[in-house]
């Protein structure tokens, strides 16, 4: 949403556009009456004043033209926002960067997820749980935590020579 500065901006520009057509609609008045008070402003000017007035408009026009590009930009901004906050987080989905976030975090749960199903049918197998029990398979997990952090610290390591090892 555009802020108070972008809207005084525009309606600014939006006024100064209206004054201008008009003066442009006063001047074609004056030109269909037959242009009398044109010429006689046309005659009480020398050349060095009209010279002045025409490098003041091309300084006007090259103004214009760069106000017309920032407020371009402006209205892309706003625009890009407003489809930003239309999309919501579905929007943001679309983005290859998030939906490879998102696969890696649902890897995760599925992770989890097949981790408790194990130590589930760990206690399963196992039957009655008691206290030695539940200290042997915590020391178990721990076995096999420390024996996969070596195998991942091997440097190198890829499925070929994994296999290598296996065998």
């Amino acid at each position: 949403m555009p802020s108070n500065i972008d809207k005084a901006f525009i309606d600014n520009l939006q006024n100064f556009t209206d004054a201008l057509e008009g003066i442009v609609e006063l001047l074609q008045q004056q030109a269909d009456k037959g242009g009398d008070a044109i010429n006689q402003m046309l005659s009480s000017m020398d050349g060095p004043k009209m010279s002045d007035i025409a490098d003041d408009i091309k300084s006007l026009i090259k103004k214009t033209d760069k106000i017309d590009n920032r407020t371009q930009k402006i209205l892309e901004e706003v625009k890009a926002t407003r489809k930003a906050k239309e999309s919501g987080l579905f929007g943001k989905v679309s983005d290859t960067e998030n939906k490879n976030k998102i696969v890696d975090g649902i890897g995760v749960i599925s992770l989890i997820a097949g981790g408790v199903l194990a130590i589930g049918m760990a206690f399963k197998i196992i039957g009655k749980v008691d206290f030695l029990s539940v200290i042997a398979l915590s020391l178990g997990i721990y076995a096999i935590a420390k024996a996969f952090e070596a195998v991942a610290s091997i440097k190198g390591l890829d499925a070929k020579k994994a296999g290598m090892v296996a065998l």
